[in-house]
């Protein structure tokens, strides 16, 4: 993976499309954990885990935009 690319990328993007960007593939996450054949509760936390990991990455784009 190109890291600097990337970065590039994402300099140039505005703080609103990241934030959008980051939404839609929280969606994508939790749409995809719902649909796994796997215990309810392992679910939950995965489910759980992935919010915060959403949440982690929307500071880091107001921090850092």
């Amino acid at each position: 993976m190109n890291y600097a690319l990337l970065l590039g990328d994402v300099k140039e993007c505005s703080k609103d499309k990241l934030k959008e960007l980051i939404f839609e593939l929280s969606q994508r996450d939790y749409q995809s954990i719902k649909e796994m054949d796997i215990f309810d509760d392992v679910k939950k936390e995965l489910i759980i885990m992935s919010q915060n990991r959403a949440f982690f990455e929307m500071l880091l784009v107001n921090a850092l935009k």
